[in-house]
């Protein structure tokens, strides 16, 4: 190796010298200043707002769900249509949406015809029908793309989950050194009695319009 080839590592070498030292410091400084407490929880209680705006609906009403903390459902109304919005946010999940489904609809992928879609630059979502009415169903990842299967939520927790803070917090024990939340959202909206193909394909997409906004608002705000 020439010394031209040693000078052009060596501000690499020095940043990575840096960042472990101050690594090391810190871990120091949280031992010597702040002795061991109790420990925090990882999994604290999600705090919905109680208002999310969606481009030409009303909201009519939120509200927890009982002994749920983490689960917030959202009502809006135009016109005569209704919609609902069921938020549940989750950590260190698998990604499985299908489960999820099945778990809190009684919705079986078997039982219950389901269509995939990928929304370029947003991501997956999965549309079912069960009792009359239309669902939209996906995991809302606080960076990257929407996810439905665990596979698809691994891959993009590691493809955006990871940075510098994050390890820095991990060294020091406060953070997860991945991100692995994930806002499980499930809209719906009731079917018109004439449920043919084009009033299906209509609601379907007023449901991806509603979910573009959900994720707009969502953008940077967790």
């Amino acid at each position: 190796m020439t010394f031209t080839d040693k000078t052009k590592w060596n501000p690499l070498r020095s940043f990575l010298l840096l960042f472990l030292l101050g690594c090391s410091l810190a871990v120091l400084a949280k031992v010597l200043f702040f002795p061991i407490k109790q420990k925090k929880s990882l999994d604290e209680t999600f705090i919905f707002p109680k208002n999310i705006p969606l481009a030409q609906w009303q909201a009519e009403k939120s509200s927890q769900v009982d002994k749920q903390p983490n689960r917030h459902i959202y009502q809006y109304q135009q016109g005569s249509e209704k919609l609902t919005i069921d938020a549940v946010s989750k950590y260190r999940f698998d990604g499985g949406v299908l489960r999820q489904l099945m778990l809190n609809y009684n919705a079986r992928s078997g039982q219950v015809p389901m269509m995939e879609k990928y929304i370029p630059q947003k991501g997956y979502v999965v549309f079912f029908k069960k009792d009359k009415k239309l669902y939209l169903s996906s995991c809302l990842n606080p960076a990257g793309e929407s996810t439905i299967t665990d596979q698809q939520f691994v891959k993009n927790r590691y493809r955006h989950g990871l940075s510098l803070e994050r390890t820095f917090f991990w060294i020091l024990g406060e953070k997860d050194i991945f991100d692995g939340r994930c806002l499980w959202t499930t809209i719906s909206t009731p079917l018109p009695a004439n449920d043919d193909e084009k009033a299906l394909a209509q609601n379907i997409a007023k449901l991806e319009k509603v979910w573009l906004d959900w994720g707009t608002f969502w953008n940077g705000r967790w």
